[in-house]
């Protein structure tokens, strides 16, 4: 294809992809590090499959009569709604690198001002891609706090049923472990926004997804450890939701 004819086709593609992502709802979450000079993002879909794993261990708490809050159905629901977005954020962002890396590759192979002509718009594409990733992990990180929240009410809802003193304090101190994590992403994210440079903003933003992930991982694992308690000393558990 000539460079002529593939210029415009990329550009109308580009604006197409735009277009349609923003009939969408705006919210967006989940990163994709994306490395300019025509490298390879990091996989997408590990962080999908992360949050999956994080969706799927929510649902199995929230739908556990045990330890189930009176909102805890439509809470899920809007946990759902959430992941929903968050999946077709993910798959625009993937759209637009796909074409920036397009664009670059041509430019490779290009020379004087064609080479200049596709570099300009990948790069110009490129900052409006950092953007959506902010949007993304702003999207990520209020999931992230909501699903936390709940999972902390489930947590507290059992802890004073629990008569294994060993049990309790292995948890009270795995519950502070996570609330320190989760205090520590919110203040990275306080940084985030403090930088003028999208660019810092992405990385700093990105290191706040990990503490919530591991916040979110220790509090299910301090909740593992009172269901297991409350399994072993009764033959039925209570029914929580009906308090």
């Amino acid at each position: 294809m000539k460079t002529k004819n593939f210029i415009p086709t990329l550009l109308a593609l580009t604006i197409r992809v735009m277009v349609i992502g923003q009939t969408h709802n705006s919210e967006s979450t989940y990163r994709i590090l994306n490395v300019l000079g025509g490298k390879q993002p990091s996989s997408p879909s590990m962080t999908v499959a992360k949050k999956k794993v994080l969706k799927e261990k929510s649902d199995a708490l929230l739908n556990d009569k045990s330890a189930q809050p009176v909102s805890a159905l439509s809470l899920n629901s809007a946990i759902t709604i959430k992941e929903q977005s968050i999946i077709t954020a993910q798959q625009h962002i993937e759209q637009l690198i796909i074409i920036e890396d397009a664009l670059r590759n041509q430019a490779f192979l290009k020379k004087g001002q064609e080479k200049q002509t596709l570099l300009v718009s990948a790069n110009q594409l490129h900052l409006q891609i950092e953007i959506k990733q902010i949007e993304a992990s702003e999207l990520s990180g209020k999931a992230s706090v909501e699903l936390f929240n709940a999972n902390e009410k489930i947590f507290n809802s059992i802890l004073y049923q629990i008569k294994n003193e060993s049990s309790i304090e292995s948890a009270l101190d795995l519950n502070g472990e996570a609330k320190h994590t989760m205090k520590l992403a919110k203040e990275m994210r306080e940084e985030a926004y403090s930088l003028s440079n999208n660019s810092a903003r992405l990385g700093t933003m990105v290191n706040a997804e990990e503490k919530e992930t591991l916040a979110l991982d220790k509090l299910e694992l301090a909740l593992g450890i009172l269901k297991k308690s409350l399994a072993l000393n009764t033959t039925t558990l209570p029914d929580l939701a009906g308090k």
